[in-house]
């Protein structure tokens, strides 16, 4: 008969601390990610898109830009990406700027910001706008 007597418990063997040390972190990765929540990005409503197009004399250039309403609260600061389409729905160009939503819904630009300029061709060429804000 073997005398075990000499033998260690198994919780004071390596592989034993080993498998305990895994299994511990994988309970604890396991209760950590089931409390984080992945914040999808959300785009206020806009509505009553126009165009707001024409040549500015003093600077020699031609500009355009988008107007809108905005559901969102008075003095909301948006961040907006606005899109110029042809008639085919084609991107054409596009920019970004920050607005302001007013008492009565609408965005305007904030600060000094200015309405981008454009080759004419290209401005005339503009029948609609694809505008996505998000609060800033």
């Amino acid at each position: 008969m073997e005398n075990t007597s000499n033998a260690k418990p198994i919780y004071k063997k390596k592989w034993f601390i080993f498998v305990s040390i895994f299994a511990i972190l994988a309970i604890i990765g396991t209760f950590s990610s089931e409390n984080e929540t992945v914040q999808e990005e959300t785009f206020v409503p806009v509505s009553m898109v126009t165009l707001n197009a024409g040549f500015d004399e003093d600077a020699n250039e031609w500009f355009y830009g988008a107007n809108f309403k905005a559901d969102a609260p008075e003095n909301t600061k948006l961040d907006c990406t606005i899109t110029a389409l042809d008639k085919s729905g084609s991107e054409l160009t596009s920019y970004q700027a920050t607005h302001n939503v007013t008492k009565s819904g609408i965005a305007v630009l904030y600060g000094e910001t200015l309405l981008p300029a454009a080759e004419e061709s290209v401005v005339k060429a503009i029948e609609s706008f694809d505008v996505k804000c998000k609060k800033a």
